[in-house]
């Protein structure tokens, strides 16, 4: 299942025993600010789930599937996110309790 804004909001409004429009309004400032701190190279902390971190990704060569043609992927910038050891824990959990049920 995929969370969108709204349920997200819905769920932290009841959290936080806020307004679902006020929790909404705390999730596009939270999203602005991670945003701009990416856009300024910086890692961010987020606690249980890791960190984000910036990565350059060099230039490479590649072959369009297509045409089969050998291009050269530019460099690009993309986003990390660093696991930290509970989030692994708890997808490992899952993966064993996925295993064990089939």
């Amino acid at each position: 299942m995929k969370i969108n804004k709204l349920m997200l909001s819905q769920r932290l409004g009841k959290q936080l025993r806020c307004a679902r429009t006020v929790a909404s309004e705390i999730i596009t400032a939270l999203s602005d600010i991670m945003l701009e701190e990416i856009y300024l190279g910086n890692d961010i902390s987020l606690g249980a789930l890791g960190s984000l971190k910036l990565r350059e990704i060099k230039k490479r060569n590649g072959v369009n599937p297509s045409t089969g043609e050998r291009i050269i992927i530019p460099a690009s910038l993309r986003v990390k996110l660093n696991e930290s050891k509970l989030l692994r824990k708890v997808l490992s959990d899952r993966l064993n309790k996925q295993k064990r049920s089939h």
